[in-house]
């Protein structure tokens, strides 16, 4: 983080996160109204409270946010009274969504660093020019602002490039239009040299359960284009 710059919450960011975790708390009998309700409520008690995220020290000490970094976080609280009272969630289940939350918020957070310095480097102009356009995700089908979701990670390019396995012009071409919400959650759930062996297709994305309910969840959101039914994506895995 540059010097100087104000540390704030990043409520798109924790919206998303709080989104992710309870659909899965929910499974397959999610309720969209209640998974909002809950959602805004947390957000609205972490702006009445002042409480500030700082997403560089939740990650401190590793890529994961033990039980006792989460149970003695002040988010904690917030959370847990929204899971007891809206979700009726034991309060010892509690803990483990703290840590999952905010591992994920932060993850999240980074992921968003560096997107943005990428899009300020000069170089990548015409990149740029193809992001930011309104038009149908390929995983949620809603009509939103895009962003380019590469199938086979930048970072693993020169180490499959090694192996063999693709070719630089595959690597460079297999893109996929996603919307933010959508392409942030792909990377918060999944790393990316698995993204890059595993799931560098639509079709083995949808495969894992967390991605397909996400999806789902995510069709069901604000943004989505009223000419469309459900995503034709999702339609072939019911």
């Amino acid at each position: 983080m540059p010097s100087g710059s104000i540390i704030s919450t990043r409520y798109d960011v924790l919206r998303l996160a709080l989104e992710a975790q309870i659909l899965q708390l929910q499974g397959d009998d999610s309720d969209v109204e209640l998974e909002l309700e809950v959602t805004e409520y947390v957000l609205e008690e972490v702006k009445h409270q002042g409480l500030t995220l700082d997403a560089s020290k939740i990650l401190d000490h590793g890529g994961s946010v033990t039980m006792k970094e989460a149970e003695n976080h002040p988010f904690h609280s917030i959370l847990k009274n929204a899971l007891v009272e809206l979700l009726g969630l034991e309060e010892h289940d509690s803990v483990l969504c703290t840590s999952e939350v905010l591992e994920v918020y932060a993850k999240l957070c980074k992921q968003q660093d560096g997107d943005q310095a990428e899009e300020q480097d000069p170089a990548n102009t015409i990149q740029r020019q193809k992001k930011g356009a309104l038009g149908e995700c390929e995983l949620c089908e809603r009509c939103m602002m895009l962003t380019e979701h590469h199938l086979i990670p930048k970072t693993t390019h020169q180490e499959l490039l090694r192996r063999g396995i693709f070719t630089k012009r595959e690597m460079q071409t297999r893109i996929s239009m996603l919307c933010r919400p959508c392409h942030s959650f792909i990377h918060a759930k999944i790393d990316e040299m698995a993204l890059a062996t595993t799931y560098n297709s639509l079709d083995t994305l949808l495969s894992r359960p967390d991605i397909y309910k996400w999806a789902r969840y995510a069709s069901k959101q604000r943004g989505r284009d009223p000419a469309h039914g459900v995503a034709h994506n999702l339609k072939n895995r019911r």
